[in-house]
Protein backbone atom coordinates (compact mmCIF):
# COMPACT_ATOMS: atom_id res chain seq x y z
CA UNK A 1 0.00 0.00 0.00
CA UNK A 2 1.42 3.72 -0.61
CA UNK A 3 2.05 5.33 2.16
CA UNK A 4 -0.03 8.13 2.79
CA UNK A 5 0.57 11.93 2.84
CA UNK A 6 -0.38 14.74 4.43
CA UNK A 7 -4.14 15.43 3.88
CA UNK A 8 -4.29 18.03 0.85
CA UNK A 9 -5.50 21.52 2.53
CA UNK A 10 -9.09 22.96 1.13
CA UNK A 11 -9.13 25.07 -2.07
CA UNK A 12 -9.03 28.27 -0.21
CA UNK A 13 -5.84 28.50 2.01
CA UNK A 14 -4.95 30.12 4.65
CA UNK A 15 -1.34 31.66 3.80
CA UNK A 16 2.23 30.11 4.88
CA UNK A 17 5.17 32.44 5.67
CA UNK A 18 7.45 32.37 2.69
CA UNK A 19 11.21 31.02 3.12
CA UNK A 20 13.25 34.15 4.18
CA UNK A 21 15.99 33.77 1.99
CA UNK A 22 15.79 32.92 -1.94
CA UNK A 23 19.22 31.39 -2.89
CA UNK A 24 20.92 32.43 -6.86
CA UNK A 25 23.62 32.08 -8.96
CA UNK A 26 25.11 33.63 -11.96
CA UNK A 27 24.04 30.69 -14.36
CA UNK A 28 20.69 31.85 -15.10
CA UNK A 29 19.30 32.81 -18.42
CA UNK A 30 19.39 36.69 -18.59
CA UNK A 31 15.78 38.76 -18.52
CA UNK A 32 14.75 39.00 -22.21
CA UNK A 33 14.59 42.35 -23.44
CA UNK A 34 10.55 42.71 -23.37
CA UNK A 35 10.08 41.32 -20.26
CA UNK A 36 8.01 44.15 -17.93
CA UNK A 37 9.29 44.61 -14.97
CA UNK A 38 5.34 43.58 -12.91
CA UNK A 39 5.13 40.19 -14.86
CA UNK A 40 6.70 37.18 -15.06
CA UNK A 41 6.68 35.84 -18.85
CA UNK A 42 5.49 31.79 -18.69
CA UNK A 43 6.06 30.01 -22.30
CA UNK A 44 4.53 26.69 -22.81
CA UNK A 45 5.52 24.21 -25.62
CA UNK A 46 4.60 20.82 -26.58
CA UNK A 47 7.24 18.91 -28.18
CA UNK A 48 8.96 22.49 -28.63
CA UNK A 49 6.31 24.08 -30.68
CA UNK A 50 4.43 27.24 -28.98
CA UNK A 51 1.33 26.01 -27.27
CA UNK A 52 -2.14 27.70 -27.17
CA UNK A 53 -4.63 27.17 -24.46
CA UNK A 54 -2.50 25.46 -21.85
CA UNK A 55 -3.56 26.83 -18.46
CA UNK A 56 -0.87 28.57 -15.94
CA UNK A 57 -1.23 28.46 -12.40
CA UNK A 58 0.16 30.77 -9.78
CA UNK A 59 0.81 30.48 -5.95
CA UNK A 60 1.66 34.51 -4.60
CA UNK A 61 4.13 34.23 -1.66
CA UNK A 62 1.07 35.85 0.62
CA UNK A 63 -1.11 33.37 -0.53
CA UNK A 64 -3.16 34.61 -3.03
CA UNK A 65 -3.52 32.56 -6.36
CA UNK A 66 -4.48 33.10 -10.09
CA UNK A 67 -5.06 31.44 -12.77
CA UNK A 68 -4.25 32.40 -16.48
CA UNK A 69 -4.43 30.92 -20.23
CA UNK A 70 -1.40 31.23 -23.24
CA UNK A 71 -2.25 32.59 -26.24
CA UNK A 72 -1.70 31.79 -29.90
CA UNK A 73 2.29 32.15 -29.38
CA UNK A 74 1.81 29.65 -26.09
CA UNK A 75 2.91 32.71 -24.29
CA UNK A 76 0.94 34.80 -20.94
CA UNK A 77 2.55 37.44 -18.64
CA UNK A 78 1.77 36.40 -14.91
CA UNK A 79 1.57 40.14 -12.87
CA UNK A 80 3.55 39.76 -10.14
CA UNK A 81 2.52 42.33 -7.63
CA UNK A 82 5.14 44.60 -5.58
CA UNK A 83 6.55 42.85 -2.79
CA UNK A 84 5.56 39.73 -3.70
CA UNK A 85 7.14 36.56 -5.28
CA UNK A 86 4.83 33.70 -7.28
CA UNK A 87 5.46 30.32 -8.07
CA UNK A 88 4.20 28.76 -11.50
CA UNK A 89 2.87 25.62 -12.53
CA UNK A 90 0.99 24.40 -15.65
CA UNK A 91 -1.56 22.05 -17.10
CA UNK A 92 -2.28 21.34 -20.56
CA UNK A 93 -4.98 18.02 -21.59
CA UNK A 94 -1.92 16.57 -22.42
CA UNK A 95 -0.58 16.33 -19.29
CA UNK A 96 -0.25 17.60 -15.95
CA UNK A 97 2.73 19.84 -14.45
CA UNK A 98 2.85 20.39 -11.50
CA UNK A 99 6.68 21.43 -11.16
CA UNK A 100 6.17 24.41 -10.09
CA UNK A 101 8.92 27.17 -10.65
CA UNK A 102 9.86 29.77 -7.84
CA UNK A 103 10.53 33.12 -9.21
CA UNK A 104 12.27 36.60 -8.14
CA UNK A 105 9.57 39.46 -8.13
CA UNK A 106 9.19 40.72 -12.02
CA UNK A 107 11.08 40.73 -14.91
CA UNK A 108 11.73 36.80 -15.02
CA UNK A 109 10.47 33.92 -17.57
CA UNK A 110 10.36 30.14 -17.22
CA UNK A 111 9.13 27.73 -19.64
CA UNK A 112 7.27 24.46 -19.53
CA UNK A 113 7.71 21.92 -22.11
CA UNK A 114 5.23 19.07 -22.59
CA UNK A 115 6.07 16.21 -24.61
CA UNK A 116 3.59 14.24 -25.71
CA UNK A 117 4.07 10.08 -24.28
CA UNK A 118 6.80 10.75 -21.91
CA UNK A 119 6.17 9.97 -18.41
CA UNK A 120 3.27 9.28 -18.77
CA UNK A 121 -0.23 8.17 -16.25
CA UNK A 122 -3.83 8.09 -16.35
CA UNK A 123 -5.83 8.58 -13.81
CA UNK A 124 -10.18 7.57 -13.59
CA UNK A 125 -13.03 7.21 -11.42
CA UNK A 126 -16.28 8.93 -10.93
CA UNK A 127 -17.83 11.98 -8.97
CA UNK A 128 -21.15 11.31 -7.28
CA UNK A 129 -22.82 13.04 -4.39
CA UNK A 130 -24.01 11.91 -0.95
CA UNK A 131 -27.13 9.85 -2.49
CA UNK A 132 -24.73 7.68 -4.74
CA UNK A 133 -26.33 9.69 -7.98
CA UNK A 134 -23.95 10.75 -10.76
CA UNK A 135 -22.43 14.76 -10.75
CA UNK A 136 -21.92 15.72 -14.64
CA UNK A 137 -20.56 18.85 -13.38
CA UNK A 138 -17.30 20.30 -11.07
CA UNK A 139 -13.80 20.05 -11.17
CA UNK A 140 -10.92 18.59 -9.97
CA UNK A 141 -8.50 19.69 -7.87
CA UNK A 142 -4.70 17.73 -8.41
CA UNK A 143 -2.11 18.13 -5.52
CA UNK A 144 1.27 16.61 -5.34
CA UNK A 145 1.10 14.72 -2.85
CA UNK A 146 4.87 15.47 -2.04
CA UNK A 147 5.20 18.99 -2.22
CA UNK A 148 2.40 20.81 0.10
CA UNK A 149 0.61 23.37 -1.23
CA UNK A 150 1.53 22.77 -4.80
CA UNK A 151 -2.01 22.05 -6.67
CA UNK A 152 -3.72 22.58 -9.87
CA UNK A 153 -7.47 22.54 -10.61
CA UNK A 154 -8.93 20.68 -14.19
CA UNK A 155 -12.25 21.81 -15.50
CA UNK A 156 -14.35 19.74 -16.84
CA UNK A 157 -12.91 19.34 -20.47
CA UNK A 158 -9.58 19.26 -18.83
CA UNK A 159 -11.01 16.06 -16.72
CA UNK A 160 -12.73 14.89 -19.50
CA UNK A 161 -16.17 14.75 -17.37
CA UNK A 162 -19.09 13.07 -18.69
CA UNK A 163 -22.35 12.79 -18.25
CA UNK A 164 -22.31 9.72 -16.06
CA UNK A 165 -19.80 11.39 -13.70
CA UNK A 166 -17.00 9.87 -15.54
CA UNK A 167 -13.55 11.25 -15.46
CA UNK A 168 -9.95 10.56 -17.20
CA UNK A 169 -7.18 12.74 -17.86
CA UNK A 170 -2.96 12.58 -18.35
CA UNK A 171 -0.69 13.13 -15.54
CA UNK A 172 3.01 12.92 -15.46
CA UNK A 173 4.12 10.05 -12.94
CA UNK A 174 4.32 10.81 -9.24
CA UNK A 175 2.16 10.93 -6.25
CA UNK A 176 -1.03 12.68 -5.77
CA UNK A 177 -3.97 14.06 -3.86
CA UNK A 178 -6.93 14.52 -5.50
CA UNK A 179 -10.27 16.34 -4.28
CA UNK A 180 -13.66 16.84 -6.61
CA UNK A 181 -15.57 19.81 -6.09
CA UNK A 182 -18.90 21.21 -7.29
CA UNK A 183 -19.84 24.83 -6.11
CA UNK A 184 -18.99 25.19 -2.51
CA UNK A 185 -18.56 21.02 -1.67
CA UNK A 186 -15.66 19.30 -1.85
CA UNK A 187 -15.03 15.27 -1.65
CA UNK A 188 -12.24 14.10 0.98
CA UNK A 189 -9.03 13.09 -0.46
CA UNK A 190 -7.75 10.32 -2.50
CA UNK A 191 -4.20 9.26 -3.20
CA UNK A 192 -2.74 7.78 -5.12
CA UNK A 193 1.37 6.72 -6.92
CA UNK A 194 1.80 6.29 -10.75
CA UNK A 195 4.23 5.08 -12.18
CA UNK A 196 4.92 5.70 -16.23
CA UNK A 197 2.34 4.27 -18.28
CA UNK A 198 -0.16 3.62 -15.06
CA UNK A 199 -4.24 3.54 -15.13
CA UNK A 200 -5.17 4.40 -11.83
CA UNK A 201 -8.92 3.89 -10.63
CA UNK A 202 -9.54 6.85 -7.68
CA UNK A 203 -12.81 5.31 -7.49
CA UNK A 204 -16.14 7.07 -6.58
CA UNK A 205 -15.45 10.44 -5.13
CA UNK A 206 -18.38 12.06 -3.30
CA UNK A 207 -19.30 15.75 -3.27
CA UNK A 208 -21.68 16.63 -0.74
CA UNK A 209 -25.07 18.66 -2.42
CA UNK A 210 -24.36 22.01 -1.67
CA UNK A 211 -26.60 23.64 1.36
CA UNK A 212 -27.94 27.09 1.32
CA UNK A 213 -28.62 29.78 3.97
CA UNK A 214 -30.84 32.65 3.84
CA UNK A 215 -32.10 35.16 6.49
CA UNK A 216 -31.75 38.61 7.58
CA UNK A 217 -28.96 41.47 8.80
CA UNK A 218 -29.80 42.97 11.42
CA UNK A 219 -28.04 46.69 12.14
CA UNK A 220 -26.92 48.49 15.00
CA UNK A 221 -28.94 51.59 15.23
CA UNK A 222 -26.24 54.29 15.35
CA UNK A 223 -25.18 53.15 11.96
CA UNK A 224 -25.91 55.91 9.21
CA UNK A 225 -26.34 53.94 5.79
CA UNK A 226 -27.27 54.49 2.12
CA UNK A 227 -28.71 51.39 -0.01
CA UNK A 228 -27.58 49.25 -1.17
CA UNK A 229 -25.25 48.19 1.19
CA UNK A 230 -21.63 46.46 0.28
CA UNK A 231 -21.41 44.01 2.76
CA UNK A 232 -18.88 40.59 3.17
CA UNK A 233 -20.35 37.96 4.85
CA UNK A 234 -17.29 35.29 6.35
CA UNK A 235 -17.98 31.35 6.25
CA UNK A 236 -15.06 29.78 8.27
CA UNK A 237 -15.23 25.76 7.94
CA UNK A 238 -14.70 23.60 10.79
CA UNK A 239 -10.88 21.74 9.69
CA UNK A 240 -11.14 17.91 9.12
CA UNK A 241 -9.26 16.35 12.45
CA UNK A 242 -8.39 12.86 13.86
CA UNK A 243 -11.46 11.80 15.95
CA UNK A 244 -9.08 11.06 19.21
CA UNK A 245 -8.33 14.80 19.17
CA UNK A 246 -10.13 16.60 21.57
CA UNK A 247 -10.83 20.27 22.33
CA UNK A 248 -12.29 23.41 20.61
CA UNK A 249 -13.20 23.72 16.83
CA UNK A 250 -10.47 24.30 14.44
CA UNK A 251 -11.86 26.70 11.66
CA UNK A 252 -9.69 26.03 8.48
CA UNK A 253 -11.36 26.94 5.07
CA UNK A 254 -12.29 30.10 4.95
CA UNK A 255 -14.92 31.36 2.18
CA UNK A 256 -15.69 35.15 1.18
CA UNK A 257 -19.24 36.60 -0.18
CA UNK A 258 -19.26 39.70 -1.17
CA UNK A 259 -23.75 40.94 -0.99
CA UNK A 260 -25.29 44.14 -1.44
CA UNK A 261 -27.91 44.47 0.76
CA UNK A 262 -31.42 46.43 -0.21
CA UNK A 263 -33.27 48.24 2.84
CA UNK A 264 -35.16 44.50 3.05
CA UNK A 265 -31.20 43.25 4.32
CA UNK A 266 -31.70 40.13 2.96
CA UNK A 267 -29.34 37.25 1.83
CA UNK A 268 -29.12 33.76 0.58
CA UNK A 269 -25.73 31.72 0.31
CA UNK A 270 -24.87 28.22 -1.31
CA UNK A 271 -22.62 26.67 1.07
CA UNK A 272 -21.18 23.34 1.52
CA UNK A 273 -22.91 20.85 4.29
CA UNK A 274 -20.52 20.71 7.48
CA UNK A 275 -19.93 22.73 10.49
CA UNK A 276 -19.52 25.97 10.22
CA UNK A 277 -19.13 29.75 11.37
CA UNK A 278 -20.30 32.84 9.96
CA UNK A 279 -20.26 36.66 10.44
CA UNK A 280 -21.32 39.77 8.68
CA UNK A 281 -18.44 42.91 7.96
CA UNK A 282 -19.40 46.30 6.66
CA UNK A 283 -16.77 48.70 5.57
CA UNK A 284 -17.25 52.50 6.80
CA UNK A 285 -15.39 55.49 5.97
CA UNK A 286 -11.87 55.25 7.49
CA UNK A 287 -13.02 51.66 9.40
CA UNK A 288 -14.33 48.65 9.47
CA UNK A 289 -17.43 47.09 11.62
CA UNK A 290 -17.95 43.48 12.23
CA UNK A 291 -20.86 41.09 13.67
CA UNK A 292 -20.46 38.12 16.06
CA UNK A 293 -19.69 34.96 15.03
CA UNK A 294 -22.89 32.56 14.44
CA UNK A 295 -22.45 28.57 14.39
CA UNK A 296 -24.43 26.20 12.47
CA UNK A 297 -24.41 22.74 11.09
CA UNK A 298 -25.48 22.49 7.85
CA UNK A 299 -26.50 18.76 6.07
CA UNK A 300 -26.37 18.10 2.51
CA UNK A 301 -28.55 19.67 0.50
CA UNK A 302 -30.82 21.86 3.56
CA UNK A 303 -31.87 24.48 3.35
CA UNK A 304 -31.29 26.53 6.66
CA UNK A 305 -32.70 30.29 8.02
CA UNK A 306 -29.77 32.60 10.39
CA UNK A 307 -29.84 36.05 10.84
CA UNK A 308 -26.78 37.98 11.18
CA UNK A 309 -26.10 40.58 13.56
CA UNK A 310 -23.74 43.67 12.81
CA UNK A 311 -21.98 44.82 16.12
CA UNK A 312 -21.47 48.59 17.19
CA UNK A 313 -17.80 47.64 17.74
CA UNK A 314 -15.27 49.02 14.68
CA UNK A 315 -12.55 46.19 14.25
CA UNK A 316 -9.42 47.82 12.22
CA UNK A 317 -5.34 48.13 12.89
CA UNK A 318 -3.22 50.62 11.48
CA UNK A 319 -0.03 51.24 11.57
CA UNK A 320 3.43 52.06 9.29
CA UNK A 321 5.91 49.85 8.06
CA UNK A 322 9.68 50.95 8.07
CA UNK A 323 13.09 49.37 7.27
CA UNK A 324 15.83 49.04 10.09
CA UNK A 325 16.89 52.72 8.99
CA UNK A 326 13.36 54.03 10.16
CA UNK A 327 12.74 54.97 6.09
CA UNK A 328 8.55 54.40 5.23
CA UNK A 329 8.31 51.08 3.05
CA UNK A 330 5.51 51.21 0.02
CA UNK A 331 4.03 48.47 -1.39
CA UNK A 332 4.83 46.52 1.48
CA UNK A 333 1.94 44.00 2.57
CA UNK A 334 0.26 42.89 5.73
CA UNK A 335 -1.69 39.72 5.99
CA UNK A 336 -3.85 37.93 8.43
CA UNK A 337 -5.77 34.81 7.08
CA UNK A 338 -6.43 35.63 4.28
CA UNK A 339 -6.59 39.38 4.65
CA UNK A 340 -4.25 41.84 3.60
CA UNK A 341 -3.21 45.24 2.78
CA UNK A 342 -0.69 47.20 0.72
CA UNK A 343 1.10 50.32 2.11
CA UNK A 344 0.97 53.83 0.36
CA UNK A 345 3.83 55.51 -0.07
CA UNK A 346 4.06 56.94 3.43
CA UNK A 347 4.62 52.97 4.43
CA UNK A 348 0.99 52.90 6.16
CA UNK A 349 -1.45 50.68 6.09
CA UNK A 350 -5.28 49.62 7.52
CA UNK A 351 -6.06 45.79 7.87
CA UNK A 352 -10.07 45.58 8.35
CA UNK A 353 -11.81 43.26 9.51
CA UNK A 354 -10.17 41.45 11.96
CA UNK A 355 -11.26 38.86 14.61
CA UNK A 356 -10.91 39.67 18.17
CA UNK A 357 -8.43 37.52 20.21
CA UNK A 358 -5.11 36.14 19.39
CA UNK A 359 -3.72 37.53 16.09
CA UNK A 360 -0.97 36.63 14.09
CA UNK A 361 0.35 38.94 11.52
CA UNK A 362 2.79 38.12 7.97
CA UNK A 363 4.84 41.41 6.65
CA UNK A 364 6.47 40.90 3.35
CA UNK A 365 8.64 43.74 1.39
CA UNK A 366 10.68 43.01 -1.06
CA UNK A 367 14.76 42.73 -0.07
CA UNK A 368 13.55 42.79 3.57
CA UNK A 369 12.96 40.39 6.06
CA UNK A 370 9.90 38.97 6.83
CA UNK A 371 7.75 40.46 9.94
CA UNK A 372 5.65 38.78 12.57
CA UNK A 373 3.54 39.55 15.48
CA UNK A 374 0.98 37.84 17.48
CA UNK A 375 -0.93 39.92 20.10
CA UNK A 376 -4.47 39.59 21.85
CA UNK A 377 -6.40 42.15 19.97
CA UNK A 378 -10.08 43.17 21.69
CA UNK A 379 -11.50 45.10 19.13
CA UNK A 380 -11.70 48.94 17.89
CA UNK A 381 -8.90 50.38 16.07
CA UNK A 382 -5.38 49.33 17.26
CA UNK A 383 -2.10 50.74 16.07
CA UNK A 384 0.81 48.35 15.04
CA UNK A 385 4.10 49.52 13.60
CA UNK A 386 6.67 47.17 11.82
CA UNK A 387 10.50 47.74 11.27
CA UNK A 388 11.67 45.13 8.74
CA UNK A 389 15.43 44.58 8.35
CA UNK A 390 17.09 44.80 4.93
CA UNK A 391 18.22 41.60 3.63
CA UNK A 392 21.79 41.93 1.65
CA UNK A 393 23.77 39.64 -0.81
CA UNK A 394 27.12 37.64 -1.00
CA UNK A 395 29.30 37.15 -4.00
CA UNK A 396 32.63 35.68 -4.96
CA UNK A 397 35.06 33.51 -7.32
CA UNK A 398 36.08 30.03 -7.14
CA UNK A 399 39.84 29.29 -8.52
CA UNK A 400 41.16 25.80 -8.82
CA UNK A 401 44.24 24.90 -7.77
CA UNK A 402 46.46 26.49 -10.69
CA UNK A 403 44.34 30.12 -10.41
CA UNK A 404 42.22 29.39 -13.12
CA UNK A 405 37.79 30.14 -12.82
CA UNK A 406 36.39 27.12 -11.84
CA UNK A 407 33.24 26.52 -13.19
CA UNK A 408 29.93 24.73 -12.49
CA UNK A 409 31.46 23.63 -8.90
CA UNK A 410 28.82 23.28 -5.45
CA UNK A 411 28.99 25.29 -3.08
CA UNK A 412 27.96 24.68 0.97
CA UNK A 413 26.95 27.98 2.49
CA UNK A 414 25.96 28.33 5.87
CA UNK A 415 24.49 31.15 7.84
CA UNK A 416 25.76 31.18 11.96
CA UNK A 417 22.93 32.79 14.11
CA UNK A 418 23.13 34.34 16.83
CA UNK A 419 21.20 31.58 18.63
CA UNK A 420 23.28 29.43 17.46
CA UNK A 421 21.81 27.84 14.90
CA UNK A 422 23.06 27.31 11.59
CA UNK A 423 20.99 27.69 8.26
CA UNK A 424 22.07 25.59 5.42
CA UNK A 425 22.54 27.20 1.61
CA UNK A 426 23.45 25.24 -1.36
CA UNK A 427 24.66 27.38 -4.94
CA UNK A 428 26.73 26.67 -7.88
CA UNK A 429 29.69 28.48 -9.51
CA UNK A 430 28.84 30.11 -12.98
CA UNK A 431 30.85 29.73 -15.94
CA UNK A 432 33.33 32.38 -15.06
CA UNK A 433 33.80 30.90 -11.84
CA UNK A 434 31.52 33.36 -9.79
CA UNK A 435 28.88 32.71 -7.75
CA UNK A 436 25.97 35.01 -5.86
CA UNK A 437 23.25 35.12 -3.72
CA UNK A 438 20.62 37.69 -3.26
CA UNK A 439 18.47 38.00 -0.10
CA UNK A 440 19.87 36.66 2.58
CA UNK A 441 19.63 37.55 5.91
CA UNK A 442 22.38 39.51 7.70
CA UNK A 443 24.82 37.56 9.36
CA UNK A 444 28.11 35.69 9.48
CA UNK A 445 28.36 33.25 6.48
CA UNK A 446 30.76 30.32 5.52
CA UNK A 447 31.53 29.30 1.65
CA UNK A 448 33.01 26.10 1.24
CA UNK A 449 34.34 23.38 -0.91
CA UNK A 450 35.12 20.42 0.80
CA UNK A 451 38.56 21.36 3.71
CA UNK A 452 38.50 24.95 1.71
CA UNK A 453 36.57 27.52 3.13
CA UNK A 454 36.29 30.96 3.79
CA UNK A 455 34.11 33.45 6.14
CA UNK A 456 31.93 36.79 5.17
CA UNK A 457 29.86 38.67 6.67
CA UNK A 458 26.44 39.98 5.28
CA UNK A 459 25.41 43.31 6.32
CA UNK A 460 21.99 44.99 5.45
CA UNK A 461 21.54 46.65 1.93
CA UNK A 462 24.86 45.61 1.03
CA UNK A 463 26.02 43.22 -1.28
CA UNK A 464 29.11 41.67 0.14
CA UNK A 465 32.54 40.46 -1.67
CA UNK A 466 33.64 37.51 -0.36
CA UNK A 467 37.70 36.12 -0.52
CA UNK A 468 38.18 33.66 -3.22
CA UNK A 469 37.76 30.57 -2.40
CA UNK A 470 40.29 28.30 -3.97
CA UNK A 471 39.44 24.22 -4.64
CA UNK A 472 42.06 22.11 -2.48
Amino acid sequence: ADPTPVVPPPVQDTPTPDAPTTPTDDGGSARPANADASSLLVTCLLDGQPLAGATVFGRYSDGSTGEWQTGPGGKVQVPVPPGLKVSVAASHRYAVRLDWRREVPGGGSTTFDFRKGEQRAWIEGQLVDDQGQAVAEGELVLYDAVQAGSHAVLDPQQAQLRGDGRFAFEVSAGRYALRARNGPSESPPAYCTLEPGQRHDAGKLTVPRPSSVSGRVQLPPNLSVAFPVAARIMIEVRAERPDNEVGPPAWGRRIVRNVELDATLAYSLELPPGELRIRVEVPIPGDHQVGFWKGLTLAPGARESLDLELSELSVALRGVVRDDTGRPLPGARVGYRGTSAVTDDQGRYVLRGLDMGDLELVVHAAGHEQGFLRRSYSGSTAVEDFDLRRLGGLRGVVRDAEGAPAANVPLSITLRKDTGEVVPFEARSGGSGSYALSDLLPGRYTVGVGASQVDAVVRPGEDTEAPELTLP
